[in-house]
């Protein structure tokens, strides 16, 4: 079974929040739609699978390995992500290389 986790990503700070941080500033505002704040907290989760590196790999992470177009992780549907639906028997040979939201230049190459 996978840990289920979750980052936020911040803009105005311009970085993520740790599911540990969001634990301590109190995670329902984070996890919630609270008066249209949702689009200032964008919420990611963990897919279960880590990088070559070790790394745990979350929605909105953009992945690259040898012989691939770069991968971007989403929900497929509500069990599973793009990743482990195409490519997770691989996902020990991809790197994350950025996000969609600092690195959105890597999304189509």
């Amino acid at each position: 079974m996978r840990e289920i986790k979750f980052r936020a990503w911040k803009k105005f700070e311009n970085r993520f929040y740790t599911q540990e941080e969001m634990n301590e500033i109190g995670g329902y505002y984070y996890t919630h739609r609270v008066d249209n704040e949702w689009d200032e907290y964008p919420i990611q989760q963990y897919t279960g699978l880590k990088d070559k590196n070790g790394k745990e790999i979350y929605e909105g992470d953009i992945l690259s390995a040898e012989g691939w177009s770069n991968v971007v992780i989403k929900w497929e549907d509500a069990q599973s992500f793009s990743l482990s639906e195409e490519y997770g028997q691989y996902a020990y040979d991809f790197t994350i290389i950025g996000n969609i939201y600092e690195n959105k230049e890597l999304i189509n190459k």
